[in-house]
Order: C-alpha cells, then sequence, then structure tokens
C-alpha cells in the first residue's frame, strides 16, 4: 500500500498569499499566414503556417504535402524570423519560384506568387 504524500515530518508549511486573484498577462498575438493554392489539384486550399517552420513537399512528413511528381520529396520551408516570414528552396530537383524567379531564400509579401513543380500558391498574411 503506497505511503500517503506530504510534508516530511518536522517540515515547515509554507503559507500562500491569496489577498489578490491571478492576473492575467498581455500575450501579443502571433503573425499569421497561408499559403492559398491558386493552380493545381487543390485549388483554393489554404495552408495555415506554422509559427516557427512550414515544410512542403511531396513526402507525408511535410507540413505541406504537394503529390506531384514535379515536386521534390522535400521542396522548400517557409520559416518566422520575427515578424517575416521567409522561403527557402531546399535544392529541389525543380527550382522553386517567387513571382516567376528562382530564389533560394526569399521575403515573402502580400500577393507573391510561390510556384512549386506545375503548382502555384499565393502568400496572404494577416496584417
Amino acid at each position: 500500500m503506497p505511503e500517503p504524500v506530504g510534508p516530511e515530518p518536522g517540515a515547515e508549511m509554507a503559507e500562500v498569499a491569496v489577498e489578490e486573484p491571478t492576473r492575467r498577462l498581455a500575450v501579443e498575438p502571433q503573425p499569421l499566414a497561408w499559403l492559398v493554392m491558386t493552380k493545381g489539384p487543390q485549388t483554393g486550399r489554404e495552408f495555415r503556417l506554422n509559427p516557427d517552420e512550414t515544410t512542403i513537399g511531396r513526402a507525408a512528413e511535410n507540413d505541406i504535402i504537394l503529390d506531384d511528381p514535379t515536386v521534390s520529396r522535400y521542396h522548400a520551408k517557409v520559416r518566422q524570423e520575427e515578424e517575416d516570414f521567409y522561403l527557402y528552396d531546399m535544392a529541389a530537383t525543380n527550382p522553386t519560384l517567387v513571382n516567376g524567379q528562382p530564389i533560394t531564400r526569399h521575403l515573402l509579401q502580400e500577393g507573391d506568387k510561390v510556384g512549386i513543380g506545375e503548382m502555384v500558391l499565393v502568400f496572404k498574411r494577416v496584417q
């Protein structure tokens, strides 16, 4: 039979002040952003970006899975850095494009068109 849990014999109990209710600290809202597919098999689908990193590719381990042979298994990622979102190409077979131009790292802006394989996703964020 387990022994009762409590203070050790001879230990003093600390008094806890309960005069004031717990105060809620102000929490800064986190930036919210999405990629919206405008060309591809899931046109209109919105993919919410994670607050730290979002991986994109054909492999099942990715946060955004794009089932298309023109997409590499680990094609790209979006990282939140401070208040901004950056898109990184992961040395995919087909380049990651932003507004038609190949990138290795790109600061995403509202309305940027991200080309991954034959699909296009548009970057949107809550300002």
